[in-house]
């Protein structure tokens, strides 16, 4: 029971997306559509042409690469990992799923700790980040650069203000940041977008030390939040 009374918003949340995921999946059948890729269909051919896709042999007569393809890797891999669990038709859906479920669990743990503070209203908030219209838009037709900014921008500002605020977990939080900035990265598949993050993400945390600059906030610590934005999505920049 006491799990239930301090836990209840999020396992709400995530019983609320597992049923809208399961009311939007249709057995052996495959999740296909706009720009997909399918990675799954050949690991290994998605492997050679994310490493050395720089010229695109597959397109046409062959092109030089337009978007960000190496960007992809970190959702490859997971999706290579769930090879060995699920059918090659539901990792699509997995990885969709997987995104509609920690989208709002990550909003309202945000909410919750920075803003909000009021279990009741981060809930009502993050539910509103589930159903909103613009939420449907993403996910109607999904494609996987919108989906995956989704599910991890909300963690990412949240251990990003964890690892300013807190000088006892820094590391720990500075960890996790940096695990779901990496994830990030599939969302820079057309690179226009992750600009549109970081850029965001420079200005909100410049911002909010500049605001709290009474508080203790170093500079020091948002320039290192940025660093480890750069050096991990160096692989693609």
């Amino acid at each position: 029971m006491k799990i239930l009374r301090n836990y209840w918003p999020i396992l709400s949340l995530a019983l609320i997306s597992s049923f809208l995921a399961i009311a939007n999946y249709t057995p052996n059948t495959w999740l296909s559509g706009w720009d997909t890729l399918h990675p799954e269909f050949n690991f290994g051919l998605a492997f050679e042409r994310t490493f050395f896709g720089v010229f695109r042999v597959e397109q046409g007569v062959g092109a030089v690469a337009a978007h960000s393809h190496m960007a992809d890797l970190p959702r490859i891999i997971l999706l290579f990992l769930a090879d060995f669990i699920f059918p090659v038709s539901f990792l699509r859906y997995f990885y969709i799923f997987l995104n509609v479920i920690l989208g709002p669990v990550g909003m309202y743990l945000l909410l919750n700790r920075h803003f909000l503070k009021n279990k009741n209203a981060s809930f009502l908030g993050a539910l509103f980040y589930l159903l909103n219209l613009g939420t449907l838009q993403i996910f109607n037709v999904p494609f996987e650069m919108f989906t995956t900014l989704f599910a991890t921008l909300p963690f990412v500002f949240y251990f990003a203000l964890n690892f300013l605020k807190n000088s006892e977990k820094k590391v720990l939080d500075l960890l996790f940041f940096s695990i779901f900035v990496l994830f990030t990265a599939p969302s820079a598949y057309a690179s226009t977008l992750w600009y549109v993050f970081f850029a965001s993400f420079i200005f909100y945390i410049l911002f909010f030390i500049y605001l709290n600059r009474d508080k203790g906030y170093r500079l020091k610590d948002g320039l290192i939040l940025i660093l480890f934005i750069l050096l991990l999505n160096s692989f693609w920049l």
